[in-house]
């Protein structure tokens, strides 16, 4: 007894070093700047600067995401938290809860890691073997680079807390199965409780993120490949045939939906450049890539966007696309063939496929994330840890700890490289043209990143005139290296006529770039990045930074964009905001009242209108706005924003 607990006070010091050792690496990353979604979700979003003493500015807050279609409120929740601790949103502190967060879920795959060989191996194989696996993979998993770029991305806690608690749920759904499948459930409210147990889970997961909603289907994969319908001590068919049912249910489902009610799935299509089958072909090459950054994690390959990776246009555009394919066909067959001699391979495989399904199957998402593999390599890490254990008793003696040690040592160094990458906004956009020169966003980012550091020295005061005619031009450059990989994009337009009008006045190049948006748009379906860029285009048209025919331009511009879309609400709601900036009240009321009639649900149509009542004195219009606002706002969503007008009106006069 001695020796066991020493043993597992070693095996516990050596968990917590692993944490002690991650927790250093990401402390290098806490400086760094809020990015893209971290703005529209957390900075910019007025439900999170709230009066913390009213309980339901609370409730507002926690359901103020517009990503998902359950609102994310767990997950939003936290963030509220974040801005209630430090009264206000601090990037440092709000990477410090996610590094937190990291460390709790590397906490909870550690116990895990021991429930999985446990229901693999059953007793074929030690106590002491079991636990440095699970340390091994702990650590792997702690220190692996690619998961920085969850950890780091603030608005990423979201995939954190979803993965928290399917952790949680498996490891619920572990302890109670390995009882069940040695002498079966004891009492009917054992079996209740467990279930309990799993829906406030599973609903707790969904929650923080829609990924959450696999956790069922991972307790299949869990089934059907470890615990293998064993009940009271025995195979039972009954449980073996729930086990295959629970598994194949969702492919089923997606199945159905796909061919008698696609409708559900194929709008989503509209505002992309590619179609579900150009989709899918490129997540089958993707799902390739993901595995080999999780065994050979070159950081060189890394970064925030991978919009530079080609899209399957067929199966043969580009050919890799069919030998992905191929390569799936035969990994499933040969995995299939010796799942009994290579349990935790097979079920690894099936846990990273599943884990993969949401964000990488049919709905229309973007094409590739690093996040995405938060979830998906949890069970990976597994056999590549048994693989370093073994390696090291068949070395045996002293060096038994140097295969493990190696690969620990190499992550935490390659981890900590990428987290001073990301301390800071300004090397992070270097290194992401730097790695990714093909990627238009990168060069976005960077350029963005030359614009915020230009406004930092202009408010500190340290800016010379000859630093900012170089970083003008450096933004200059880059956001033309975009214009030049994707023509199409509306953002690097806006951006270089703003550059080009602010630094650059009289400068006459080869492009007119308001001339250039109006040949593009209408060419194709509007992102929502192309929303965004219109908007920032209206703001300097109406301010006078972008050029002095850019006010003329603009209404040419919107008139074709309305002219091809000419119900798209964002695009009239740019209009109105144009309209009233020129001053142009006819018009902009006409537009006003369009959006009233066709969207009376959107509550941003109800706040413009209070605001055109109040400037017009009709008090007995504003409460009637007031009213149909409230009556399409049953949640009461609302009623923080509505305060606030009512206050800023009160104060103006």
């Amino acid at each position: 007894m001695r020796i066991e607990t020493i043993a597992l006070f070693v095996n516990y010091a050596f968990l917590t070093a692993l944490l002690l050792l991650t927790a250093l690496a990401y402390y290098f990353g806490l400086p760094g700047a809020f990015l893209f979604d971290d703005l529209t979700n957390l900075t910019l979003n007025p439900y999170l600067n709230f009066d913390v003493s009213k309980l339901d500015a609370w409730r507002t807050a926690s359901f103020s995401s517009d990503a998902g279609l359950l609102r994310r409120p767990i997950s939003m929740f936290t963030f509220a938290l974040n801005f209630a601790v430090a009264d206000g949103l601090y990037p440092a502190q709000v990477k410090a809860v996610n590094v937190g967060l990291h460390l709790i879920n590397g906490i909870l795959l550690y116990f895990l890691a021991v429930e999985i060989q446990l229901a693999a191996y059953q007793k074929d194989i030690s106590d002491g073997a079991v636990k440095a696996v699970a340390v091994v993979a702990t650590g792997i998993w702690l220190l692996h680079p690619l998961h920085i770029s969850t950890v780091m991305y603030s608005v990423q806690r979201m995939a954190q807390l979803s993965t928290l608690f399917v952790l949680v749920g498996l490891l619920v759904y572990f302890r109670y199965r390995a009882r069940w499948s040695v002498a079966g459930y004891k009492t009917l409210g054992e079996l209740s409780a467990a279930l309990l147990w799993l829906s406030i889970l599973f609903m707790l997961a969904i929650l923080s993120k829609e990924n959450g909603a696999l956790l069922p289907w991972l307790i299949a994969v869990s089934e059907l490949c470890l615990f293998r319908g064993r009940w009271s001590g025995r195979p039972s068919r009954l449980v073996q045939r729930i086990g295959v049912v629970a598994f194949t249910a969702p492919i089923v489902f997606l199945l159905f939906i796909l061919f008698f009610s696609p409708d559900y799935i194929l709008p989503g299509y509209d505002n992309r450049d590619f179609t579900i089958s150009e989709r899918l072909f490129t997540q089958s090459r993707l799902l390739w890539t993901y595995l080999y950054w999780l065994v050979f994690p070159d950081i060189r390959s890394f970064g925030l966007h991978h919009d530079d990776i080609a899209i399957s246009r067929s199966l043969v555009d580009p050919m890799s696309t069919l030998a992905a394919i191929c390569a799936w066909v035969v990994c499933l067959f040969l995995v299939f063939k010796y799942r009994k001699r290579y349990r935790l391979i097979w079920y690894a495989l099936l846990f990273y496929l599943v884990a993969h399904s949401m964000e990488s199957g049919v709905i229309a998402l973007e094409m590739v994330y690093e996040h995405r593999n938060y979830l998906p390599s949890i069970a990976l890490v597994i056999p590549a840890a048994a693989i370093l254990v073994t390696t090291g008793r068949f070395i045996g003696g002293r060096l038994k700890y140097v295969p493990a040690a190696i690969v620990i040592v190499t992550f935490f160094c390659l981890l900590a490289v990428r987290a001073v990458t990301w301390s800071d906004e300004l090397i992070l956009g270097q290194a992401s043209v730097k790695q990714h020169p093909q990627s238009p966003r990168s060069h976005f980012f960077y350029a963005v990143a030359l614009q915020n550091e230009y406004f930092r020295k202009v408010a500190n005061g340290t800016l010379g005139d000859l630093e900012g005619e170089a970083l003008a031009g450096s933004m200059r450059s880059h956001l033309i290296s975009m214009y030049k990989l994707d023509k199409a994009d509306i953002a690097a337009l806006v951006m270089l006529q703003q550059i080009e009008a602010r630094y650059f006045p009289g400068y006459k190049g080869a492009y007119d770039w308001l001339e250039e948006l109006e040949r593009i748009v209408g060419k194709r379906a509007l992102a929502s990045s192309d929303y965004a860029a219109l908007s920032v285009l209206v703001d300097c048209a109406i301010a006078g930074t972008c050029g002095e025919t850019a006010k003329t331009d603009l209404r040419q511009i919107l008139g074709n964009l309305i002219d091809k879309y000419p119900n798209d609400r964002k695009l009239l709601l740019a209009q109105y905001k144009y309209l009233a900036g020129i001053g142009d009240r006819a018009a902009r009321s006409a537009v006003l009242s369009k959006l009233a009639r066709l969207y009376p649900q959107w509550p941003v149509i109800h706040y413009h209108m209070i605001q055109e009542n109040m400037l017009s004195n009709n008090v007995g219009g504003m409460y009637d706005n007031v009213s149909a606002w409230l009556a399409t706002d049953a949640r009461r969503q609302q009623v923080h924003l509505l305060e606030g007008l009512f206050i800023n009106a009160e104060q103006s006069r």
